[in-house]
């Protein structure tokens, strides 16, 4: 009777391709996290794009020109944090997606372990028949001698 395929490893691979998962969502959290600070970034430098093109600095009041470019210092500072956080987050990003790759890389070589496994099994059932089948032969072409 032949023998069931039993992989020794079956739990830890199952393991690593939930942590796949959860890698790999993990990574695609921080890729809309990483769009959205974009779009941010977008939206401020249109914002300030057209605070520079409009005609406040036409105005001759010094109070709303003073006022008027404060508040365009202020935006280039909000977008200067908004891109250190942008980069902050490009490298969160790089280490998940690293960290995704190496998971993926391990579960590939379970698998691939399990089908060498798989192989040398059903190399040895077919080892198994063919000598039961050579038994078996030798012995009806005994009794009929």
């Amino acid at each position: 009777m032949a023998k069931k395929f039993r992989f020794s490893l079956e739990a830890l691979l199952k393991l690593r391709t939930y942590t796949v998962e959860i890698k790999k969502s993990a990574l695609a959290e921080i890729v809309r996290l990483r769009e959205e600070q974009s779009r941010l970034i977008e939206e401020k430098q249109f914002y300030l794009s057209e605070i520079i093109s409009s005609d406040y600095m036409l105005k001759t009041d010094a109070g709303a020109m003073q006022a008027v470019f404060s508040h365009r210092e202020l935006i280039q500072k909000e977008l200067d944090e908004l891109h250190q956080k942008k980069m902050q987050i490009i490298e969160i990003e790089n280490l998940r997606r690293n960290e995704y790759f190496e998971s993926v890389k391990e579960v590939k070589i379970l698998e691939k372990l399990k089908e060498q496994q798989k192989e040398v099994h059903r190399f040895e059932i077919n080892r198994e028949e063919q000598a039961f089948l050579d038994e078996t032969a030798q012995k009806i072409s005994n009794s009929s001698k």
